[in-house]
């Protein structure tokens, strides 16, 4: 395995010795004996400590009653890792209160947002308009994997989970809360006089509870 450490970061390692009355190990760090400062450190625990500069390292775990046992794993150390999911958008402007602040927000600067690298990553359709704002749930377990997640609700009563990196414009996951064969359909904007057009149907915004992967919203029918 080859974990990707940022530098001074730590990396926790685990070994374990089987059919042997003498369990005990040691751990070097290319060939050095708990490792240093410039290659990384390791104890006895088995817990690697990055270096101040990058590079590429080979941590060896050994039986201290078989020496000729052992066992390695590669780390390669960078001065920053890949970009990391962005934080949850679980409610309305994400929070509570209503404010509008993504106080989460790590990866949109100033510097980065321009027309040469800030845009759209991809479009999806739905069946249809979308007064709610969309939500984003990072890292959930969805369709068969893992995926960033964006769930949308659409005035069709429709409830949509798409991939939020733009890897497909096909649904993870896909809810309609109408049934027109039964009679029970969107409401029309002639039957209220509502400025929403041409149909009633989610209008608020979900809330998702990530403890229990619960969304809540409000669906109207007739």
């Amino acid at each position: 395995m080859r974990p990707c450490r940022k530098l001074t970061q730590h990396q926790q390692f685990q070994a374990a010795i089987n059919g042997a009355t003498n369990t005990n190990i040691t751990w070097a760090v290319d060939g050095n004996a708990g490792g240093n400062a410039s290659i990384g450190s390791i104890s006895s625990a088995g817990l690697y400590v990055a270096p101040t500069t990058a590079g590429n390292h080979t941590v060896t775990v050994t039986s201290v009653a078989d020496p000729t046992k052992s066992a390695n794993a590669s780390v390669t150390v960078n001065s920053t890792l890949p970009p990391q999911p962005a934080a949850a958008v679980l409610s309305e402007r994400y929070d509570p209160a209503r404010t509008g602040q993504n106080l989460e927000e790590k990866g949109l600067t100033p510097s980065n947002a321009n027309v040469s690298s800030f845009g759209r990553i991809a479009s999806c359709p739905v069946d249809g308009v979308i007064y709610t704002q969309p939500l984003y749930v990072p890292n959930l377990p969805i369709a068969g994997g893992t995926h960033n997640v964006v769930f949308v609700a659409t005035e069709h009563d429709s409830v949509y989970a798409f991939d939020a990196d733009g890897k497909s414009s096909t649904p993870l996951w896909q809810r309609s809360f109408i049934d027109p064969s039964s009679g029970v359909t969107t409401v029309p904007q002639a039957d209220v006089g509502s400025t929403i057009y041409p149909e009633i149907g989610i209008t608020g915004t979900p809330v998702i509870d990530p403890s229990s992967n619960t969304m809540y919203f409000v669906v109207l029918t007739k």
